[in-house]
């Protein structure tokens, strides 16, 4: 036992201003009414619990003045007499003050903790340990001297070698804790899997690491650890766990496995909430938050960390090796990370539950309110997967912010969620600075449409909008496809022309689209149906309304015949809105095509085609074009076009022309160019005449 003083000097007191001789002062033990020993110096040769002052108010002990010494917290009280000392009777007490903490600890220090284990020292004494000596050795930390083996009953229980029968027992004294380990040695973590429970216990916060560790064997750390240290090794597994709130901050983790079939996992988190990783440097290690139940997990943060991942010497082409996998977890935040790639599967994949068993439907337990914004990610890969694949179940994703540069992924961004699913999707692609890529850059589909019963649920709605998006693609390819939404909005992207094939973006299935104020060189957009989706499921979606304005097309792909085409389906009552685009295109073209193209649409109700302007090398191509079993039931407004200044004589004496078939009104206006002047329909049927502004007929169709 270790007596330390209460003051560097002999304690006086005094009591309204007057030396307090007489008084009592006494010792308990805190909270409660029960004496406290204590010694008169370090010793402990003479002990007592209370102490008499003198006429000048010191504290003294038979008559001697002395400095009380005690060897734990304690309460002070000073009486005004020795009645009320040894009645405990406070009532009339100059003070009471409890829970005084021993001050001026001292902690003997030892190289190592086998120095400490052998060291001498009493029951209550601190000790220090400095160095790293085998794994269950915690440098840097400190320890006290109990008489009880701790409850905890690991690697961390040290039992004395001195004879005294005591341990040692490690606490947080100072706030020095670091995790246990030995530098530049290998450990085997099995032995220290409880040490980190037991740290983490112990000092109830997470494990700090300031040391270079190397990790071996299949045990991994099951705790939270933070600190600005070097994890590394060929473990499959660097952490696991189930536990809520771990947390994975500052610290760099490299996987050293050379090669095999699976890489390494950072961390295995499974059936737990709370999980943060943040603010790490990670080498070829994979990141994985997966549900494994019906049940709902919330909450992963990934946050502001490096990380570098080459799976080339893996199984990346068949095996799953994905640096961040989410199952199923309700709050999800991706954000502000650099992420460098080489030839891995994906670069995140999210999706439902891995408890759900039904591959038709989307469970409750689904990822959700997920935020991917701010991102640097780069790379290339052989793999032919997706950047991000919202596989299934996801809703509520705003992806946003982003600059992304890869090559050799089949897609950007990839939703194939089930067709089965009561809920709004919410997809928001939007103000992403760059996406520059060689294949598809978006994917989605919803489940608008479904002809499977019960399977149509949410609303299906889809956003991308603001985007700068360069495809460097030697090929014609898609740049976007969408399909079975409720809605869609495609506003204000810049498609930038980066490689020599043509892009174009398919619109189909989609209940309402807004395609406008984009701008794609070398490209056009294409509004259609489709059947099925990608697992086959069948789909009859009723495709209501289009708007296609403000849009700029220049050298369109004229392999689709329309830079805007709209084309092979039925509808219900379909309303279009073709206003003030500019189609503009020098490419020779296989056969007759049009600007605009509606080819084989059945069921159209309304078409508003206003203040549109075309060039095309054929000039007959600058205008919309209806062909095949197009049917306009409504009314049909096609008005301040630049090819309603250019019309021939061939045309306006056709009555099978479309524009003696579509759209004819009384007072509908055409610039004759045969006739080098604007004529006017007299009537709204196909064979009524075309006058000039004196009523002097001009065409009569035939």
């Amino acid at each position: 036992m270790t007596w330390r003083p209460i003051s560097g000097i002999v304690p006086q007191a005094t009591a309204n201003g007057n030396q307090s001789n007489g008084y009592v002062w006494k010792f308990y033990e805190v909270g409660t009414t029960t004496p406290l020993t204590v010694a008169t110096s370090a010793t402990g040769a003479t002990t007592t619990t209370e102490f008499v002052l003198d006429s000048a108010g010191y504290s003294t002990l038979s008559g001697n003045r002395v400095i009380p010494h005690v060897d734990s917290a304690y309460k002070v009280v000073l009486y005004l007499n020795q009645a009320d000392a040894d009645a405990n009777d406070t009532g009339s007490a100059v003070y009471v003050i409890d829970n005084i903490e021993v001050s001026d600890l001292e902690v003997a220090s030892y190289k190592t903790l086998a120095d400490a284990i052998a060291g001498g020292g009493s029951v209550g004494d601190f000790v220090r340990t400095a160095e790293y000596t085998a794994d269950s050795g915690i440098g840097g930390a400190t320890y006290k001297i109990v008489s009880s083996a701790p409850s905890y009953l690991t690697t961390l229980n040290h039992a004395k070698t001195d004879g005294s029968g005591n341990y040692l027992e490690i606490v947080d004294f100072d706030g020095a804790i670091t995790k246990s380990g030995c530098k530049d040695d290998t450990i085997d973590y099995s032995q220290n899997i409880e040490d980190s429970s037991a740290l983490a216990a112990t000092l109830d916060r997470p494990i700090n690491i300031d040391i270079e560790v190397k990790m071996t064997g299949t045990a991994a750390i099951v705790s939270s650890v933070e600190g600005d240290s070097r994890i590394y090794g060929d473990t499959s597994s660097f952490f696991s766990t189930s536990t809520d709130d771990i947390s994975i901050s500052g610290v760099e983790v490299e996987g050293t496995l050379a090669s095999g079939t699976l890489s390494q996992v950072l961390i295995e988190a499974t059936d737990c909430d709370g999980l943060t990783v943040k603010n790490c440097k990670l080498t070829n290690v994979r990141t994985r938050h997966r549900n494994q139940e019906l049940a709902t997990h919330k909450n992963f943060r990934f946050e502001n960390n490096l990380i570098v991942c080459d799976s080339t010497n893996f199984d990346y082409a068949t095996q799953q090796i994905d640096v961040i996998t989410v199952r199923g977890i309700d709050g999800v935040w991706i954000d502000n990370n650099t992420i460098e790639v080489t030839n891995v599967h994906r670069v995140m994949k999210i999706a439902d539950t891995e408890g759900n068993v039904d591959p038709d439907e989307v469970s409750a337990y689904r990822s959700k309110n997920i935020s991917i914004k701010g991102n640097n990610i780069s790379g290339s890969t052989l793999s032919s997967k997706q950047v991000l694949d919202m596989f299934s179940g996801c809703q509520n994703i705003d992806i946003s912010g982003n600059y992304i540069d890869v090559t050799g992924f089949n897609s950007v961004f990839q939703n194939k969620t089930g067709i089965k699913q009561d809920f709004d999707q919410n997809l928001q692609i939007t103000n992403n600075p760059l996406i520059r890529n060689d294949n598809v850059t978006i994917s989605l589909q919803g489940s608008y449409g479904a002809s499977t019963a019960a399977h149509v649920g949410g609303y299906q709605n889809a956003k991308i909008t603001g985007n700068t998006i360069e495809n460097t693609s030697s090929s014609d390819v898609e740049i976007i496809d969408v399909r079975f939404y409720n809605y869609v909005d495609i506003t204000g992207n810049d498609f930038l022309d980066g490689g020599t094939g043509d892009k174009y973006v398919e619109i189909l299935g989609n209940e309402v689209c807004c395609f406008n104020g984009n701008y794609i060189p070398d490209g056009s957009v294409r509004f259609n149906t489709a059947s099925t989706n990608s697992a086959g499921d069948p789909f009859a979606p009723d495709i209501l309304r289009i708007t296609a304005c403000d849009n700029v097309i220049p050298e369109g792909l004229n392999s689709l015949q329309g830079q805007i085409a709209i084309r092979g389906f039925t509808s219900t009552a379909l309303d279009l809105v073709l206003s003030d685009n500019q189609l503009d295109t020098t490419k020779t073209r296989a056969t007759v095509s049009g600007a605009i193209l509606l080819r084989d649409v059945v069921g159209i109700r309304n078409i508003t085609c206003l203040g549109n302007s075309s060039t095309m090398t054929v000039a007959s191509d600058a205008r919309i074009l209806i062909q095949g079993t197009t049917t306009v039931t409504g009314v049909f407004i096609e008005d301040n076009n630049t090819w309603n200044d250019g019309v021939r004589n061939s045309a306006l004496n056709n009555i099978a022309a479309q524009e003696n078939l579509y759209g004819k009104y009384e007072g509908k206006m055409y610039y004759n160019t045969d006739a080098n002047k604007p004529v006017y329909a007299q009537g709204a049927t196909a064979g009524s005449v075309w006058a000039d502004a004196v009523g002097t007929t001009v065409n009569t169709p035939v």
